[in-house]
This record gives structure tokens, C-alpha cells and sequence, in this order.
């Protein structure tokens, strides 16, 4: 008796303690539950994807929606035998990206997704591969790629003068020539006459390289804002300025202000007779006493001001002044 008693008080206490650890398991159970309600519905199962060519079905595959889309270009690899870097998945018209995740690519709500595996030729991937790395190796890939806009701006995002080597209709192609022209605003003068001729490109190519005005449309090389802007890059751009604008004295004068004195060289002849524009210009720049007339070269106080900027104005003197104690005083060397 005293042994069965002892056995029920076993029990009971067996099925006391199992009751408690319920319990304890019931006040943890919501903190679960919590962290289950916080991950996407997406994240607790896999998603059926579908992967079709352009003739048909190619596989199928369970993707974890946690997963980049370059590991379900491997899976794919692994299945069908194309390499990672020759598949291009399409969901509808949207390309999936190797770093995005599953989840941000497919609907939340559907539990497979059908995608559209483009197969990328290895020619047109290694030509990809080589632009991006040097943008002059556009001249030595296929002619049938050098239209391909994507190869293209891979190619003058890498090197602007490698536009020379593209198809004509790239030179039409407004964003493939700005990124070019940001890059190497030379390569404007590879740009169809409708570009050169764009307000908005010629800009982003003297802002790039002054010089570009060279191959800008008439028009755009009587603009004040955009022989401004190339004039600021290099002053030897004025060069290309209409001839209205190198004779406007008024707008020399900003020009020399801002630019220096050096672009007197390519202002109209009427300006580079007249003393207060080359004295503004030998004040910037010594050295513009150059491009001064012979009669202001021999003029003591335009002489004075030019070796005060630059001693080597000397020797655009006149012969009288390069002897001169009091000009020679003047100068500065160094």
C-alpha cells in the first residue's frame, strides 16, 4: 500500500511538472509568433519559378525568396547547362538585376513566378566585358554591335571618344552622345549636325572641354552662356566664338575679366588696337602684350602694366622699352 502510494505521488508530481513546462512554453509561444508576423508571408515558403525561352519551357526550380537573382541564374545554369553571365531574366518587360532579392522582383501575393530567359551571345558579352574596361575597343568589336545601345554607352561611358567607332545611328542617339561629351567633350565633333546643334549637349561638352565649341553649330558659337562657359575651361576656345561676339567690346571685356588676358589673341583687330582692352588683358596676363598692335606695344604705361604681370612681356616690347631702366625696373620675374 505504502508503494502505491508512493507511485501516485510520483505521478502526480510528474504531471504537476509537465503542466508548468506547458505553461512556460504557452508564454513563449506569442514571442514566435511575433518574429513570424514581422518576416514577410514571402520569406516562410518557397516560390514555384518557371523559367521559359523563346521556343518554350526550359525548367522549373524552387527559388527560397531570400535569394539574389544571381543564385537563381546558378540553379538555372546548373539545370539547363548556360552559364550566369549569358542569362538575362525577364519578369513581363521588367529585367531582373543579379543583386536584387526574389522577393522585391515578384508579386507578394503568387506563389510562382514564369520568367523569360534571354540567352546573351558570348561575342556580344565578351565585346561588353572589353568596352567597359577600355571604350576605344569599339573600333575592333563586330559592326553588327556597334549599334547596340547598351555596348555603346558602356563603351563612351568608359572613353567619350569612343562614339567615333559607333554605328551612324548612335551619333543621333541624344543620351549616348551627352555621356560621351560629359566624358570627352571632343567627341561633339563625332555628334549628328542636330546634337552639335543642341543647346543642352554643346554645353555639357565645353563644360567638359572648352574647345568643344569648335564643332558646335553656328548658332551656338554666337551664344553668350555657352561661349562663356568654354571660354572659363580655356581661353584659347574664343577662337571659335562668332566673329560678332570677338569684336563685342563689352562682352571682351567680361571675357578677359574671367577668362584672362590671353584670349586678346582672338578678339576682332579693332579691339587689339584699343587701350583699354589691352591694358585689361596685360593686367590679367602679362603675356597678351603679344597680341597687342605695334603702336600699344610701344606705349610706356601699357608696357609698365604688361612686365609688372609677366617680366617676359619684355621681350614683346618695342625695341625703345626693352632698354628702358624704368620699365625694366618694373618688371617682374618669377
Amino acid at each position: 500500500t505504502a508503494r502505491l502510494l508512493e507511485n501516485e505521488r510520483l505521478i502526480e508530481a510528474e504531471i504537476e511538472e509537465g503542466s508548468n513546462d506547458g505553461d512556460a512554453g504557452e508564454l513563449e509561444e506569442p514571442a514566435s509568433n511575433l518574429q513570424e508576423s514581422i518576416l514577410p508571408v514571402r520569406c516562410l515558403r518557397t516560390l514555384d519559378v518557371n523559367v521559359n525561352g523563346l521556343a518554350g519551357a526550359l525548367c522549373s526550380l524552387q527559388a527560397d525568396p531570400t535569394w539574389r537573382v544571381r543564385d537563381v541564374k546558378s540553379k538555372i545554369a546548373a539545370a539547363i547547362g548556360t552559364p550566369v553571365d549569358q542569362q538575362r531574366l525577364f519578369l513581363g518587360t521588367s529585367e531582373w538585376c543579379d543583386h536584387q532579392l526574389v522577393l522585391d522582383v515578384t508579386p507578394p501575393s503568387s506563389p510562382s513566378a514564369d520568367v523569360t530567359m534571354v540567352r546573351i551571345d558570348p561575342v556580344y558579352q565578351q565585346s561588353l566585358e572589353m568596352v567597359s574596361i577600355a571604350g576605344m575597343q569599339l573600333a575592333v568589336v563586330p559592326h553588327n554591335l556597334r549599334a547596340d545601345r547598351t555596348l555603346v554607352l558602356a563603351a563612351v561611358r568608359q572613353n567619350g571618344a569612343a562614339l567615333e567607332y559607333a554605328a551612324e545611328e548612335m551619333h543621333a542617339d541624344r543620351e549616348v552622345v551627352l555621356v560621351a561629351v560629359q566624358d570627352t567633350g571632343l567627341a561633339l565633333q563625332f555628334a549628328c549636325e542636330a546634337l552639335q546643334a543642341d543647346r543642352a549637349t554643346v554645353l555639357a561638352a565645353v563644360l567638359s572641354n572648352g574647345m568643344a565649341l569648335r564643332h558646335a553649330s553656328g548658332a551656338l558659337q554666337a551664344d553668350r552662356d555657352v561661349v562663356l562657359a568654354a571660354v572659363r575651361g580655356s581661353c584659347k576656345a574664343f577662337e571659335f566664338a562668332n566673329e560678332y561676339l570677338q569684336a563685342d567690346r563689352g562682352f571682351v571685356l567680361q571675357l578677359l575679366e574671367e577668362a584672362g588676358g590671353l584670349l586678346l589673341e582672338f578678339a576682332a583687330e579693332a579691339l587689339r588696337e584699343d587701350r583699354e582692352v589691352v591694358e585689361a588683358a596685360v593686367r590679367q596676363d602679362g603675356l597678351a602684350l603679344e597680341y597687342a598692335t605695334d603702336k600699344l606695344r610701344a606705349n610706356r604705361d601699357i608696357v609698365r602694366a604688361a612686365v609688372q604681370s609677366n617680366g617676359l612681356a619684355l621681350w614683346d616690347a618695342a625695341e625703345e622699352l626693352k632698354r628702358d631702366p624704368e620699365i625694366m625696373a618694373a618688371a617682374k620675374w618669377g
